[in-house]
């Protein structure tokens, strides 16, 4: 109902309406007690199109919970070369901080001085700690070893490579991709002529066998749904659980 609002149409227009009239079809001939009813049917089909969309969005919330989770892992507080806490969003390119064992890198920068061994499994996937010595750069987020090392900040909290990380997967979340914005385009075309094709068939039906021509009218609704095109524009995993739901 949100696209018809919207004064566009959608690939779910065609299932509701017809999930609509279906229902109100249902109640007047409850009413009139004759005829049939599909409360039933209309009761399922909308449950299995609630649950494509419940994976959809638990999908979407997993991606953002574990974008959030990356951005806990940078300290919110980091110590200067004086032994004094600062905050971290305060740190600024060029300043100097001392990275204790065992903490988190507090942000992106060079190593001023020692030879230390840094988890970086939190970006690469690696369990094994890497070797860093001076010269050599460390990112905000990875845990630091059991020496304690000299830091100059290369870059602000902003503009590490972990925030940079979770803007992307966030703008990647907002985003459609370029064939899901071609399908929706194609799809308004094809809803249009779906309406109009139900219409014709309501009507030549009506013509020879008026008591089936609103039913026939519905099946072609249903049936015509774009939910092929709909699911050939997603991921292989989101493809394959709306695929075995609906």
């Amino acid at each position: 109902m949100a696209k018809l609002k919207g004064r566009t149409l959608g690939m779910d227009v065609p299932v509701s309406i017809a999930l609509i009239i279906a229902y109100v079809a249902s109640v007047v001939a409850t009413v009139q007690e004759k005829g049939e009813v599909f409360f039933e049917s209309i009761s399922m089909f909308t449950f299995f199109l609630l649950i494509g969309r419940f994976l959809e969005m638990r999908a979407r919330r997993k991606a953002a919970a574990a974008s959030g989770n990356l951005l806990k892992l940078v300290p919110s507080i980091a110590t200067n070369l004086d032994g004094e806490q600062v905050p971290v969003n305060s740190l600024k390119v060029g300043d100097m901080i001392r990275v204790l064992p065992g903490e988190h890198v507090p942000a992106d920068g060079l190593i001023l001085s020692g030879r230390v061994h840094v988890d970086e499994s939190m970006l690469t996937g690696e369990s094994l700690p890497v070797v860093k010595k001076q010269g050599d750069r460390v990112f905000a987020g990875t845990l630091n070893g059991e020496e304690s090392f000299d830091l100059e900040v290369a870059s602000t909290k902003a503009e590490s490579v972990i925030s940079s990380i979770v803007r992307l997967q966030d703008e990647a979340q907002m985003s459609k991709p370029k064939i899901a914005e071609i399908a929706d385009v194609v799809a308004r075309y094809f809803v249009g002529a779906i309406l109009v094709i139900a219409a014709c068939t309501w009507y030549f039906w009506h013509q020879s066998r008026p008591d089936d021509a609103f039913w026939i009218m519905l099946s072609v609704l249903v049936a015509t749904c774009p939910c092929a095109l709909s699911l050939a524009t997603l991921p292989p995993l989101p493809v394959r659980l709306l695929a075995w739901v609906l």
